[in-house]
């Protein structure tokens, strides 16, 4: 049986907003990229209101499973749409700067854990977020990631995301590597932002 998108129905008062360009990468495969994606279109779409593109610019193939498990309104082989929300599957960069050039007021890339493959659309976006795990060896996977974009222009303004961490993980990430390092609250559903994860997404973005 498929299951339903929980519905947001305390939209947020829509402001006048510059469009949102996000960038999601994760240091290691299983780190949560996705479902960090989904929140933060279900966030953005739905209680922001904002017309936002989800995108999938990796080979994982998760978006079929998410057309699988969902009631969404099919586009076309390669689209389907809930609400405000609309996915695309297996984008290259000829077809991010396509759906880049439409209406949306926010666009989530979801670069899988390619770097090395999307290094430069990923420092072209405006939000950059990169998502490690909570585990000791996940934790030394993200902070050898940071140390290797040490480097980089701007590295001081990205985002860094360790789903379900516990406070003192993040405390001493923190102080390792000097960076803005948040738990993002459990979420079973990504197709429901409780408030603690709204108030993060609300931190990061504006």
């Amino acid at each position: 049986m498929k299951r339903k998108p929980i519905l947001i129905t305390n939209i947020e008062k829509k402001r006048s907003l510059p469009r949102q360009t996000i960038g999601i990468l994760g240091s290691h495969p299983g780190a949560g990229v996705t479902h960090i994606g989904m929140l933060l279109s279900f966030y953005l779409g739905e209680r922001m209101g904002l017309k936002t593109a989800f995108l999938e610019c990796n080979n994982h193939n998760h978006m079929d499973l998410i057309e699988t498990a969902y009631h969404w309104r099919k586009i076309d082989e390669l689209s389907f749409s809930f609400h405000n929300i609309t996915c695309y599957k297996n984008v290259n960069k000829q077809r991010i700067l396509e759906i880049s050039s439409g209406d949306y007021e926010s666009i989530i890339m979801d670069f899988g854990t390619d770097w090395r493959g999307n290094q430069e659309e990923f420092l072209r976006s405006g939000t950059k977020i990169v998502v490690g795990g909570q585990a000791p060896w996940c934790k030394e996977r993200l902070v050898d990631f940071i140390h290797s974009v040490q480097d980089l222009w701007g590295n001081d303004r990205w985002n860094f995301l360790v789903p379900y961490a516990h406070p003192q993980l993040i405390r001493s990430l923190r102080k390792e590597v000097s960076k803005k390092v948040y738990s993002v609250p459990f979420e079973q559903d990504p197709t429901y932002v409780s408030k603690e994860t709204s108030l993060l997404f609300n931190k990061i973005l504006f």
